[in-house]
């Protein structure tokens, strides 16, 4: 697995790129030692939070967005 560390300041992205997919992350704003971030994904991708991707959860729950049409 490839890791990439970066700084970023509020309103500047990171763009993801798997096939034709492209995932833009952009950071909204940032204090105190957390950031709030902007996902932006094409309908079919599902974006969650590291907790709730647990094989058990599978109830859609907080922080789950189903990118749907």
């Amino acid at each position: 697995m490839g890791k990439l560390v970066l700084s970023r300041r509020p309103k500047e992205r990171v763009l993801i790129c798997v096939d034709h997919t492209v995932i833009t992350v952009t950071v909204y704003k940032t204090s105190a030692g957390s950031a709030s971030l902007v996902l932006e994904a094409p309908p079919g991708v599902r974006i969650l939070r590291e907790e709730l991707a647990a094989p058990e959860r599978g109830k859609r729950g907080a922080g789950m967005i189903e990118n749907t049409p």
